[in-house]
């Protein structure tokens, strides 16, 4: 009786564990797949962590890591600076560069110092003594040096910071210009920065000459007002005598 009962049994367990795993393959894959009214899929939950999103900007490899990264605030500008006492048309100015560092204030614009420069302003061309003086502006500008040509005449260099110089002997007529200087180049010889030279020698020459001519004039229209007096004189000094004689007579 128990040979016979026990392969029975055997066989009855069986049969369970087969109902248990196909009960439980079903019920996985209908929860793996697509419900046949909706494009939605059901997918196991997970209950892991979540990325972060971060920026690489804010990311410190020494600070804390249980630390929320913030970004460091914009330092403050100050809008309150006055203008450099920078005047372009100074001799022997210091450039603006020097003045704001040293008293923090504010420089004009300047065109690039990768561009040539524009041409600086020719102001005063006069003739002290023997030699002929030129004064100039500064251009807004980088500027190395000054160059002062003279037509069919020599070229003479000054420094960055002169806005006077002395060129010497100048042909009556000549035409001088002020080119500025940088690592770009040399600035064109446009109007402004040129002149014409015109000796005043020659102009208080022909004053001189104007005066002598009228005090010679002068003198001249005296003489002959002389003369005619002298001529009045003597006629009427005539007609007295002959005046006389004639009374004298009778």
């Amino acid at each position: 009786m128990a040979a016979d009962w026990n392969p029975a049994f055997h066989m009855l367990l069986l049969l369970l564990v087969d109902l248990s795993d196909g009960s439980s393959l079903t019920t996985s894959q209908q929860v793996s797949t697509t419900h046949p009214n909706t494009s939605l899929t059901l997918r196991p939950r997970s209950n892991g962590p979540q990325p972060m999103n971060l920026n690489p900007d804010d990311y410190d490899p020494d600070g804390d890591d249980d630390a929320v990264p913030t970004r460091a605030p914009a330092p403050p500008r100050d809008t309150d600076l006055e203008p450099c006492d920078y005047d372009p048309c100074q001799h022997e100015q210091i450039p603006c560069h020097l003045l704001s560092a040293q008293g923090d204030c504010l420089c004009p614009g300047l065109t690039s110092s990768l561009d040539v420069p524009e041409p600086p302003s020719l102001m005063v061309l006069s003739q002290e003594g023997s030699e002929v003086v030129v004064q100039w502006c500064a251009p807004s500008s980088p500027v190395t040096s000054y160059m002062v040509t003279v037509e069919a005449g020599n070229t003479k260099e000054f420094g960055q910071n002169v806005r006077r110089g002395s060129i010497g002997e100048v042909p009556q007529g000549a035409k001088v210009c002020v080119l500025a200087l940088n690592d770009s180049g040399l600035s064109d010889p446009v109007g402004g920065s040129c002149a014409t030279f015109q000796s005043s020698e020659k102009s208080s020459t022909a004053l001189k000459a104007g005066l002598i001519g009228g005090a010679l004039g002068f003198l001249l229209l005296l003489s002959l007002a002389l003369l005619l007096w002298r001529l009045r004189a003597r006629r009427k000094a005539g007609t007295r005598i002959s005046t006389h004689d004639t009374l004298e007579t009778f």
